[in-house]
């Protein structure tokens, strides 16, 4: 499978990249050394699932109940989590969003909020739909 990543028409940006230069790049507790580790993973994970033919792969990535992509799962840190979503549709695995939360949620307002990445991945995925090559940049 092809790699690609999502494209923003409206706002004129590629939501994956910027998830990357905001919560990784820019992250000034994490060191330089657990950066680095974090993208090298990043980078294996979403392999593996290319060579799955994008489908979720045990232990690294999963469906999320109720939506049409899925997630890759990596550590932060031992508090946080980073979350990466994909879609896999025309022989591509487009990598549409990610964003930090909790391991443990300690309320609604933090389940709402995750609830709006996946909303807007959902957002993006029927624009996907509509107009395939205009919403995507090949890897």
């Amino acid at each position: 499978m092809k790699l690609a990543f999502y494209y923003d028409t409206e706002e004129d940006f590629y939501p994956f990249d910027y998830f990357i230069k905001t919560n990784i790049d820019n992250c000034k507790i994490l060191g330089s050394n657990r950066k680095k580790q974090i993208k090298s993973d990043l980078i294996e994970k979403i392999e593996t699932i290319r060579e799955n033919r994008g489908f979720p792969v045990e232990g690294i990535s999963g469906p999320l109940k109720g939506y049409k992509f899925n997630k890759i799962k990596q550590a932060k840190n031992e508090n946080t989590l980073f979350r990466v979503l994909y879609y896999n549709y025309k022989g591509f695995v487009i990598l549409l969003d990610g964003f930090e939360k909790p391991r443990e949620y300690s309320g609604k307002k933090e389940e709402r909020k995750i609830k709006k990445h996946y909303e807007r991945a959902s957002f993006y995925c029927e624009n996907i739909k509509k107009d395939f090559y205009k919403h995507i940049k090949e890897a």
